[in-house]
């Protein structure tokens, strides 16, 4: 999950994090370095998680992941 700009080429995002809605549920980990009220600044990387869907098989791991990042929200 990165706080990047990609109609302007993927530049970085800085800015206050106003809100941050993370999915969670079986078969998901979200590795966070953030959270709302934070601000990501324009000094580091614009990584702010990683989010990590495991499942039975690839299938389900990609089922959740997609419904993951669909449940997933950032302001």
């Amino acid at each position: 999950i990165y706080a990047e700009d990609p109609d302007s080429g993927f530049v970085p995002s800085p800015g206050p994090i106003l809100a941050w809605h993370a999915p969670e549920g079986p078969g998901l980990r979200l590795d966070a370095g953030f959270e709302a009220g934070q601000t990501v600044t324009p000094h580091y990387d614009a990584m702010l998680a990683k989010l990590i869907a495991s499942g039975r098989d690839r299938g389900e791991a990609l089922a959740r992941l997609a419904g993951a990042l669909d449940a997933f929200w950032i302001a």
